[in-house]
Formats: C-alpha cells, structure tokens, sequence
C-alpha cells in the first residue's frame, strides 16, 4: 500500500506508524469501506476480534494474488496457491477447462485456477468473512469524459504522474532500475 502514510495522517496516526497498525485501525473504523482509501499492490486479512468478523482483498486490479478454497464449510485461503494445496485434506482434481485454456496459451477466465473448487480472487473484490464468507466486490474502473486539456497541458499531467509514481516505488530504496 504505497499511501500508507496518507491513511495513517487521515486516521489521525504518526505517519511512520506500521502499515498493519494503519490498516487494523481503519478496518475497525471503517469496516471494508477502508478498501476504498488503499492504494497499490496488496492482498491482504483484516479481523475484528469483537464481532468475530473481517475480510480477505486484493488490490483492485489484481496484481497481487489470493487463492481460495471452500471444504466441507472451511473456508482457506493463501497468497500462494502451492501452500493452499497443502492446506488441503487431499490435492483437488485439474479443472479441465482451466487445463485446456492454459495448453492453448489463453488466459484463464474469470476466478478459475487449475485446480477444481480452488478459486482466484478477482482484482477489487474481497470476501466478506462473517458468520458465511461471501465475495463481494468494492471496486471496478469507471469510465470519466476527458477534461478539455491543451496538449500541453496534458504532457505535464502525465510527466507528474510518471513521477509521482517513480517516488512511491522508491520509497526508502537506494537502488534504482530500469526495464526496457
């Protein structure tokens, strides 16, 4: 979450505070709202021991990971799938339509992984953990008319925005890359 210290200012927290303290306390504010306010690449629990409820999200386009599996009524979950697998009781059968798209080089569609009952959660939904988990869905990308700018104007507008996220991504590193 590269706007950890923006949240933790708003929340009225020292903005070097840990990002997991910053998260905690905006769950217990806001609830699953605070998905709203989250910038960047996450996946992420979040639990309110007092009403034995939370939620389980991943960022809103998915960059980040979170596998899923329902059991017999036990809900697991993991950032990586070969360690939800071993959560298992026994290793799920190969969803075959998955195995067909993946040898065929397409992507996968929708929440499918290789394995029958083991879901992928989707970029800006979480699942709702209360009495019943539910997948809910908190973010998806809206269209916005242009802004009449001068193309000037919208030059500037993107060499800000480069910058700006070239800042965010080397936020206490001294060591720099590029990719071409």
């Amino acid at each position: 979450v590269y706007n950890i210290a923006e949240l933790a200012d708003d929340l009225g927290l020292a903005t070097n505070a840990e990002p997991g303290a910053v998260i905690a306390h905006a769950y217990r504010r806001r609830g699953a709202a605070m998905l709203d306010d989250l910038r960047g690449a996450f996946a992420l629990v979040a639990w309110n021991g007092d009403e034995q409820a939370g939620i389980v999200a991943v960022d809103q386009l998915g960059v980040r990971s979170l596998h899923f599996v329902d059991t017999g009524g036990t809900l697991s979950f993991s950032t990586e799938i070969h360690t939800l697998l071993q959560l298992l009781p026994r290793r799920p059968a190969p969803a075959h339509i998955a195995v067909i798209h993946t040898l065929s080089g397409s992507p996968l569609p929708g929440d499918m992984t290789l394995f029958e009952g083991v879901r992928r959660l989707e970029g800006g939904h979480f699942l709702d953990l209360n009495r019943q988990w539910t997948k809910r869905r908190y973010w998806a990308p809206h269209y916005r008319p242009p802004r009449g700018r001068t193309r000037s104007e919208c030059a500037d507008a993107i060499g800000e925005a480069v910058a700006s996220a070239v800042r965010r991504r080397m936020h206490g590193s001294e060591q720099l890359g590029i990719i071409m």
